[in-house]
């Protein structure tokens, strides 16, 4: 594992290659690593904690392995040049944040943004009355994605789905 604030504020590291044997990248990892461009996920990893990536402003582009279920909170919120992510069915698992204030998030367009099973968030403005249906084959609903969503009047929620965030 990479532990708690390993490389936290490294503003000169710009690459990362690590081995297979690491399977979790724990909180702040690598956060405010704000010249980091590159970074392989290794192949065996399983978890990637809160806030591991949060304000690796130069970070552009992500890949996720098969091995990966579960992303914590604000883990790549404020990578403001993360423009193209790639994720696989393999998470079923997000926390709050974990893409806010990133390219890729801001040119999502408003409403439910789903990545793959999980349900991330309601982005933007609820209008009034709204009702939502989730869609079939969904296994989560990401911690907050309702959040501030006064608008919501009713919801209905597969069968599919079997965890929901705070």
């Amino acid at each position: 594992k990479i532990g708690d604030s390993a490389f936290y504020g490294c503003t000169s590291l710009e690459r990362i290659e690590l081995p297979n044997s690491i399977t979790t990248i724990e909180s702040r990892a690598f956060q405010n690593c704000s010249s980091l461009k590159s970074f392989n996920i290794p192949n065996d990893i399983t978890m990637i904690a809160d806030n591991a990536f949060n304000g690796c402003i130069s970070l552009e582009f992500i890949n996720i392995p098969n091995s990966l279920t579960e992303i914590g909170n604000g883990t790549f919120d404020g990578c403001t040049s993360l423009e193209q992510i790639n994720i696989p069915n393999s998470v079923i698992l997000l926390g709050c944040q974990v893409f806010d204030n990133t390219k890729w998030y801001n040119n999502q367009e408003d409403g439910m943004i789903y990545i793959n099973k999980v349900l991330y968030k309601y982005k933007g403005t609820m209008p009034d009355n709204t009702s939502i249906s989730i869609k079939d084959g969904i296994v989560s609903i990401s911690e907050d994605a309702f959040a501030e969503c006064a608008g919501l009047t009713s919801i209905i929620i597969p069968n599919s789905v079997t965890e929901i965030g705070e």
